[in-house]
């Protein structure tokens, strides 16, 4: 429109009707074809058009789709025919007028995504003339070229006169294509879920099973979705008001240990304040791999251990305990006085001897690994020295872990191999904590004698001295009548401190004051006790998340919560959650029960600290987490690989896809069709999964059962949509990736305003009048 010229008004007289029909005449520039999606448009070239290169036409601007392939590209084709001396240029340039179609394509470099027009030539080759020279009565030999194409930047002129093909891709045609990744009888498709309803089979020939335990309606569960793109069937919807655990039986065929790609839809509403879960994979701590959403935000269960008897008490958000684990073997005694847990939301226990007993297990309270080698008595790791007891257990960086003894600082890695021992002095009141720098990057362990309790806000020093005071880089910021023994940093940069026998204070690190005041829990005595504080971010069922302070001694045996305001909101009995049949079958006394331990019991110190740090830098992940079994050594050992990609920049209210390819011992996470990291497996590690029976969707995966399931709370569940799931036994190449996009994304014909001179048109306008007068004009409204 914006190139017409009207000059010319055509118009009938003498109508009674009360609309007429107005002509305009125009001058255009241009002439509009219409490329019809999934399918080919045939159409001449005006004969009175200039000649021009398909390269410097606007059909790239206006909408052509370029691909890696020909199959999945637009193409045009050009008709050698001998169209004789037909327009004011001459004669077509077609050298062979034999009536084929000559081809050019829209390529896309999959790397640099550079797109250009390229011709394909069939059977290239060349003539050996020299052979000819030789044999004067021999027709020179025809010497093919292998491959048996070639692909050379386009060289095809638009020429007046000349018929032409293009075909437009669309979303119709793309899913077509993903039908040749199937195998010619679909023996390479794995999975295809095709129904999650009542039915819940799949379409691939495995026929899989999908089991789906949920208190959720059924329209609430299968929703129909209506999004800007081709509708994304099946899928199943998540959300934290249902306990929804998803999941298939475990099955060889779709879950190829060399080999295999994976793919799915995801959606959410809000991807940077979702819970941390796995959206789908296998991964458990004894193998599989899994695809995880990490926000930072998730705090899925408070660990206590009991120090009498060797209890471990894993215990939801709500204060429901969902397991209690019971260290104690052979009568030996056990005193599990440090632990810490890592990014895994694995626990660290270290035994309060000299034995140097350190164990890490699982949500479940399933030991993963040991310093002792249970089926051999021999001794893995000792203290350097037999008069040394561990004192501290803290979670550095990519899940490494110290143990702080009363003479040394042992370094362990995330597989309890030692790495370092460093000899220091350590008095009866050295703690350990993380000062770390933002900008820089960089975090550094740092031991503070004659305190009772440290942490950093980057390199400032937060302590609460022997003397009871609160102190700031040895600069005294709050004295404290009642002595205070233990602190946290809030959320919001606040420092909660426990100070006297009831006494918790919220100090304001902007106005350096105490800004409120209150005493806690239920009056007891608590001298000498152990005081731990902690805070927690808690989702409702409706998806509500909120921050909670943690608090319990070692005295009283209860765990209370508060808001941040301060205000109680409720408490645990921590006596009434240790199992009955092993407190009845070891004969012990609950009156004996004591919680003398210390250690970061939520999790929460350590993604204060190193969630500022890279790989997280603050931001939201996905996570390929791979879980894989070392064959170098005998028994079941597996090692935690484990790469982020940051996804701050995915919207709200949107749609992601997702690839996870695997061949050769290297993951590739690929979203929306561009690879986001690689994973590599080191050493003589293999993908295993005997000791994994499910494959989960939408959550979190434990021993046989969800996640969820096993903390008895909806608190890990993905809140969002999932659907369209397959999986190949191949890895896909990198130029079939974009097709699973662009098959679900609407398409549009493609409108080409192709560069013609100067043209007379008529275009007719319809024109309303106010009146019904016969024979006579009243204004007009154009």
């Amino acid at each position: 429109m914006n190139n017409r010229i009207y000059n010319k008004l055509y118009i009938n007289k003498n109508r009674e009707d009360t609309s007429e029909n107005l002509k305009l005449g125009y001058q255009h520039e241009e002439r509009e074809i219409v490329l019809k999606k999934n399918q080919e448009t045939s159409f001449h070239i005006p004969a009175y058009t200039t000649p021009i290169l398909l390269t410097e036409t606007n059909l790239i601007a206006n909408g052509a789709v370029a691909g890696a392939f020909p199959a999945a590209s637009d193409r045009i084709f050009k008709s050698l025919k001998n169209y004789g001396n037909q327009t004011q240029h001459g004669s077509p340039t077609a050298s062979i007028a034999d009536g084929t179609w000559f081809c050019s394509w829209l390529y896309k470099n999959p790397t640099t995504g550079i797109v250009q027009w390229i011709d394909r030539f069939y059977n290239p080759g060349k003539f050996d003339y020299s052979v000819a020279t030789n044999e004067l009565l021999e027709q020179p030999p025809y010497i093919k070229l292998d491959p048996i194409f070639r692909d050379i930047p386009s060289q095809m002129v638009l020429e007046p006169g000349v018929l032409y093909r293009y075909f437009h891709q669309g979303e119709t045609s793309f899913d077509n294509l993903l039908t040749t990744f199937e195998g010619n009888s679909s023996e390479h498709l794995k999975l295809h879920l095709l129904n999650w309803g009542q039915d819940q089979v799949d379409r691939s020939l495995n026929q899989i099973p999908v089991i789906i335990n949920s208190q959720a309606p059924y329209d609430t569960l299968y929703p129909k979705v209506n999004v800007p793109k081709k509708n994304i069937n099946p899928i199943i919807n998540f959300t934290y008001q249902f306990n929804t655990e998803c999941y298939l039986n475990y099955d060889s065929s779709y879950t190829p240990t060399n080999e295999f790609t994976w793919t799915c839809w995801s959606y959410s509403d809000n991807w940077q304040n979702n819970v941390s879960t796995q959206l789908i994979g296998n991964f458990s701590t004894r193998g599989g791999v899994g695809i995880f959403l990490d926000t930072l935000e998730t705090y899925p269960y408070i660990t206590i251990p009991e120090t009498t008897y060797g209890h471990v008490l894993m215990i939801n958000q709500f204060g429901t305990v969902f397991t209690d684990k019971f260290l104690q073997k052979n009568n030996a005694p056990v005193n599990p006085c440090c632990f810490a847990i890592d990014s895994n939301d694995h626990v660290i226990v270290c035994n309060k001897d000299s034995s140097g007993v350190i164990s890490k297990m699982d949500h479940t309270g399933q030991i993963i690994r040991t310093t002792k080698n249970i089926a051999d008595p021999s001794t893995l790791f000792v203290f350097s020295s037999s008069g040394e007891l561990p004192k501290q257990v803290i979670c550095g960086k990519n899940d490494d872990f110290y143990v702080i003894t009363n003479q040394s600082v042992y370094v362990f890695d995330n597989n309890l191999k030692l790495k370092q021992t460093l000899p220091q002095v350590i008095g009866n009141n050295t703690k350990a904590a993380f000062a770390y720098d933002i900008k820089k990057d960089t975090d550094e362990l740092v031991l503070t004698d004659n305190v009772f309790d440290v942490k950093f806000v980057e390199n400032v020093k937060w302590t609460i001295n022997t003397d009871g005071h609160l102190y700031k880089d040895s600069v005294l910021m709050q004295e404290f009548a009642d002595e205070a023994s233990a602190m946290s940093i809030a959320p919001d940069g606040n420092i909660w401190i426990l100070h006297g026998n009831s006494g918790m204070s919220i100090f304001s690190t902007i106005d350096n004051t105490i800004i409120k005041r209150a005493n806690v829990g239920f009056y007891v005595d608590r001298t000498g006790a152990k005081r731990n504080i902690s805070f927690i971010k808690r989702i409702n069922p409706f998806g509500v998340q909120q921050w909670y302070c943690l608090l319990f001694y070692s005295k009283e045996k209860r765990l209370y919560f508060y808001d941040l305001d301060m205000d109680y909101v409720s408490s645990t009995d921590l006596s009434s959650l240790f199992s009955r049949d092993i407190i009845q079958k070891f004969k012990q006394n609950p009156n004996n029960f004591s919680f003398l331990s210390e250690g970061d019991f939520t999790g929460y110190e350590r993604k204060r600290i190193f969630n500022q740090l890279s790989p997280y830098n603050n931001k939201p992940q996905i996570v390929i987490k791979a879980s894989a079994k070392d064959l170098s050594k005998d028994g079941q050992f597996y090692t935690i690989f484990k790469k982020h990609f940051p996804i701050a920049d995915w919207n709200e209210n949107s749609w992601q896809h997702l690839v996870l390819t695997y061949k050769n011992k290297i993951f590739e996470l690929w979203s929306n069709a561009h690879k986001l990291t690689t994973l590599r497996l080191g050493g003589q590690h293999e993908i295993v999964y005997e000791m994994q029976p499910l494959f989960f969707i939408g959550s979190p995966t434990g021993n046989s059962l969800g996640f969820n399931t096993e903390l008895k709370r909806q608190t890990c569940i993905f809140n969002g949509k999932i659907g369209d799931i397959r999986i190949y036994d191949y890895a896909m190449q990198t130029p079939n990736i974009d097709i699973f996009v662009k098959a679900c994304v609407v398409s549009e014909d493609l409108y080409w305003p192709m560069n013609i001179p100067l043209t007379q048109y008529v275009e007719q306008i319809e024109r309303m009048f106010k009146h019904k007068l016969p024979g006579a004009k009243s204004n007009s409204l154009i």
